[in-house]
C-alpha cells in the first residue's frame, strides 16, 4: 500500500473510532436517566440546582472531543504523508506532527476549562 492510501486508511480509522466509539461513550454519559434529557444544572421544574461534577464532566468531554475531531479532520493529508515519508509510523506522526500543531486547540480547551 502506498503512503497516501495508508494515511487515508488511518484517517478513516481514527474518524470511525471517534464517531463510533468515543462520541457515543460520552453522549451516553450526558444522558440523565433520573429526569430524562441531557444532564444540565436545572431540575425538572426549571430551577437552578447548581452545577455538579457529573454534568460538567460529561458536557466538557463531549465538547472537547468534538473540538479536537473538527481540528484533526481539517489537517491536510499532505502533512501526514510528509511525516510518513520521513519514516514515522502512525504514533510518530501523531506525536511529532499532529500534537505540536494542535496547540491552538489545546489552549482553547484549557482556557474554557478554567473560565467556564
Amino acid at each position: 500500500m502506498d503512503i497516501v492510501g495508508q494515511v487515508n486508511s488511518w484517517k478513516q480509522e481514527m474518524e470511525t473510532h471517534l464517531h463510533d466509539e468515543l462520541l457515543p461513550f460520552w453522549l451516553d454519559r450526558v444522558w440523565d436517566s433520573d429526569w430524562g434529557g441531557y444532564l444540565t444544572q436545572w431540575d425538572a421544574e426549571g430551577k437552578d440546582s447548581g452545577v455538579d461534577e457529573k454534568s460538567l464532566l460529561a458536557h466538557m468531554c463531549t465538547v472537547y472531543s468534538l473540538m479536537f475531531r473538527n481540528y484533526y479532520a481539517k489537517l491536510p493529508d499532505e502533512l501526514l504523508e510528509a511525516g510518513m515519508i520521513d519514516g514515522l509510523r502512525l504514533g510518530g506522526v501523531f506525536r511529532k506532527v499532529v500534537v505540536p500543531i494542535s496547540l491552538p486547540t489545546m489552549v482553547v480547551v484549557l482556557i474554557w476549562q478554567f473560565t467556564s
